[in-house]
């Protein structure tokens, strides 16, 4: 109720919490997610998709500021964001 959710209970001493902001967008129809979160030689490869509505869509005239997050192991000191941009079919 409300539109609000307890925050997460997160240990941090264990995990580390990855996060990606969209740039703010003139409409709603967005996601954001993160899919994956790879080490690869050391580094931490983070992979981040952004999905905007489809052409010609009827979507809300409201500014949105889509974001993900999502907790994973301790990771290296080198990270990587790869991003992938599409839109809905």
């Amino acid at each position: 109720p409300g539109g609000t959710l307890p925050a997460p209970d997160i240990d941090f001493t264990k995990y580390h919490v990855v996060c990606y902001f969209s740039a703010m967008k003139n409409t709603g129809g967005y996601s954001v997610e993160i899919p994956s979160v790879e080490i690869v030689k050391g580094k931490a490869i983070v992979t981040a998709r952004v999905t905007g509505p489809p052409q010609g869509a009827m979507v809300v005239q409201i500014l949105t500021s889509p974001f993900a997050m999502v907790a994973v192991d301790h990771l290296p000191d080198q990270v990587e964001v790869k991003l992938h941009e599409t839109v809905r079919k």
